[in-house]
């Protein structure tokens, strides 16, 4: 008997999976057939590392993603049509994307930004938790169960995402695949990884509004989206690099007994560097976070004037009961510990994790009102709050 349901269960799946996919196909051929795809313009990427768009012909773009664990190897081929029709060169069907697609498996918050600034959030079909999202017309989707809650990593709800039949699975991307990764690739289903992560500067990060846009025919709009947050980024940093006294900042929190901080070629560390801060880690070399012990912390950050906190914390009192060392530094007598949750609602949901990755303008902009406020008299804090 268990035998039978488990056969039944295995044969409702693959069946579905098999209507998903031809469902996905009718779509991309009826709305590409209208001829909506631009084709003819091309994406010039100034600074991301991870990916590239080539142009092959009319009707058919290369989307490239990059190894950077290997730095000579591709970690991803795609081939983005608006006619499928007339491709002329042998590709492997598995790789050919109609586009535009019309629905998309976001399984990371970051892209959430990025897809509210191209109004494409209609377009997310599947999250990964219900809870942690921020963006209120995905929120009001879920409430009216046109996208789909599916877990994420080893917690991947196979079953449900397949149900839901997204043309595309879009993830953040690791050395190395989980199983639940590739089992849907060997079950058909188009798996994309994006590791705009890995980017260390702010600016390659928002780049990959380009990349994403490129699924949806919308390079052009990513493209002006791009330069005018790359305008107004440099605009900012330009406006303080040569200032001749820096405030020292400490960054980071501690998370079971061990102190993380950024490192200096991190993404964080290089925003430090365009806000022009007095940054202790500028001049290593590693980047992601350092690891390190209290009472190398205290050494080096003591008498930092600026603490940038990194925790959930929304105010003094409940920044100051996560450790009973917080207590020891400056920047927490002197008031000067900022974090954040400005933009955090009451249940946890953080608009940090989903736009400041296509807002790195705006994240610079709260830094240096923070370091230097004479410079910005009439900026709000956007991201960023004072613990008080």
């Amino acid at each position: 008997m268990l035998m039978l349901e488990r056969f039944s269960f295995c044969f409702v799946i693959l069946f579905s999976l098999l209507s998903c996919n031809s469902n996905v196909k009718n779509k991309a051929e009826s709305t590409t057939s209208n001829g909506v795809v631009d084709f003819s313009f091309e994406s010039k990427i100034k600074y991301a590392k991870g990916f590239k768009i080539n142009k092959i012909s009319d009707n058919l773009k290369q989307l490239v993603v990059f190894n950077p664990w290997t730095k000579s190897d591709t970690l991803q081929i795609f081939y983005l049509t608006n006619n499928s029709n007339k491709i002329n060169i042998n590709i492997d069907s598995s790789k050919i994307i109609n586009i535009p697609i019309k629905s998309m498996a976001a399984l990371s918050n970051s892209y959430f930004g990025i897809l509210d600034k191209l109004n494409l959030t209609s377009s997310v079909s599947c999250i990964s938790s219900a809870n942690s999202v921020y963006n209120k017309n995905i929120k009001k989707q879920i409430s009216e169960n046109k996208t789909a809650e599916v877990g994420f990593s080893n917690s991947l709800n196979l079953e449900k995402l397949i149900m839901e039949s997204p043309e595309i699975t879009m993830v953040s991307g690791f050395r190395t695949k989980n199983a639940k990764e590739q089992s849907l690739e060997d079950m058909g289903m188009r798996v994309i990884y994006n590791i705009d992560w890995m980017e260390k500067s702010p600016l390659a990060r928002a780049e990959w509004c380009k990349f994403i846009a490129s699924l949806y025919g919308k390079e052009r709009k990513a493209d002006s989206l791009f330069n005018n947050i790359e305008a107004d980024y440099l605009e900012i940093k330009s406006k303080i690099s040569n200032k001749p006294t820096k405030p020292t900042v400490m960054s980071g929190s501690s998370y079971n007994g061990t102190w993380y901080v950024s490192a200096g070629q991190s993404y964080f560390g290089e925003i430090l560097k365009d806000a022009n801060a007095d940054y202790y880690w500028h001049n290593e070399t590693s980047a992601g976070a350092k690891a390190l012990s209290f009472e190398s912390i205290l050494d080096i950050h003591k008498n930092s004037n600026v603490w940038l906190f990194s925790g959930t914390a929304t105010n003094k009192a409940q920044f100051l009961s996560m450790n009973k060392d917080y207590h020891i530094f400056d920047a927490v007598k002197n008031n000067r510990v900022y974090c954040f949750t400005k933009r955090m609602d009451n249940t946890g949901a953080n608009d940090w994790f989903e736009t400041s990755i296509i807002q790195p303008n705006i994240v610079l902009k709260d830094i240096v009102k923070i370091l230097y406020p004479s410079e910005l008299p009439d900026y709000e804090l956007y991201y960023y709050k004072k613990l008080e």
